[in-house]
């Protein structure tokens, strides 16, 4: 009898839950769906974007970055949801398609990644033809294969065409001129002390003759290194002791993480970066932006950007990253990414 009494609650308790978990499903479709759409835009807009800077403003096809992006972008769509939530963060807009516009990959050329992360380009560039390596000092970045193997790519990891190994930039574990490519995206100046200089010597003992390495690094008008705090964890750190001696001494809790940062001048970039590497100087550069949008794009730094803007970086940084002249002052810009092309 009292079970009979009590059935009228459970089902309608069994009706509220079905409910709300259907409610909570189309949300997350009706959510997904404007993302996909937004996303959509955003790839269309780069892409005209390119064709009206090279009509207008006579730029040369080898110096976009817009075109590489945009088929980056529509790349990214293969990997589902996943990729239309997380937009390509946003200096990495810049830094993705200017390292696969300067590594120039063959197809079957041996390809070499370091500070791979969970990053896109690994996944582009065997798609493309090319053989990836991707390398990493973290124990945890094994996980990457089974994100491979989520995303289709089983067959590249079991054909080696996609390999992922731990490793130490400063002692690659690879024989003498056994990469036609290697590149290394915002990675040499996380290296602390001198590390910056052992990994290019290394990346200069691994490559081929002719072999190309295109390296990416983040710059100031002044150079500077230093430990920063931060909210979020920001992958794998060098001298890990170190970075934990630096996180206690400082008591911030709302910022329990700490990395190393070197940022780059024009001198340093050639004394610690091209000329001990002894390789030569093909190209250098740097992108920067008139105002300190990549600040407010740093995950933490801005709730309602990174909940309702965080789609467009692709666009806002197509549009406001340009490439600076020689005679342009690093003081007047921010965000800057310095690159350097070497060849064997």
């Amino acid at each position: 009898k009292h079970q009979l009494k009590s059935l009228p609650h459970l089902l309608h308790f069994e009706v509220e839950c079905g409910c709300g978990k259907m409610i909570k499903r189309i949300k997350r479709t009706l959510s997904l769906s404007v993302r996909a759409a937004l996303y959509m835009l955003v790839l269309i807009a780069v892409f005209f974007l390119d064709i009206i800077k090279g009509k207008f403003f006579n730029r040369k096809p080898e110096e976009s970055i817009n075109g590489p992006l945009s088929s980056l972008l529509f790349f990214n769509m293969s990997f589902g949801s996943e990729a239309i939530r997380n937009s390509i963060y946003y200096p990495r807009d810049v830094e993705y398609p200017l390292v696969i516009n300067r590594l120039n990959a063959r197809k079957d050329n041996i390809v070499l990644d370091i500070g791979s992360g969970r990053s896109l380009p690994p996944f582009y560039l065997v798609k493309e033809g090319a053989k990836v390596c991707c390398l990493d000092l973290d124990e945890n970045f094994m996980l990457l294969k089974d994100y491979a193997y989520k995303h289709g790519f089983e067959n590249y990891v079991a054909n080696k065409r996609l390999n992922i190994e731990i490793g130490d930039a400063r002692n690659l574990p690879f024989p003498d001129n056994y990469f036609d490519r290697v590149y290394a995206i915002s990675t040499i100046e996380h290296i602390p002390n001198d590390g910056d200089i052992c990994a290019v010597k290394e990346i200069a003992r691994v490559l081929k003759p002719e072999g190309i390495a295109v390296l990416t690094v983040d710059c100031l008008s002044d150079y500077l290194e230093e430990w920063q705090r931060v909210s979020f964890f920001s992958g794998y750190q060098y001298e890990k002791e170190i970075s934990d001696q630096s996180s206690k001494s400082s008591g911030k809790e709302e910022n329990p993480y700490s990395f190393f940062i070197r940022f780059y001048d024009k001198k340093s970039m050639n004394e610690r970066l091209i000329i001990p590497s002894q390789l030569k100087l093909v190209e250098s550069g740097f992108y920067g932006e008139r105002f300190n949008i990549r600040h407010y794009f740093n995950p933490g730094v801005n709730k309602f950007i990174e909940r309702f803007f965080y789609w467009s970086q692709p666009l806002v940084s197509a549009l406001f990253y340009k490439k600076l002249k020689e005679t342009d002052e690093l003081k007047n810009f921010f965000g800057i990414i310095g690159y350097i092309v070497l060849k064997k």
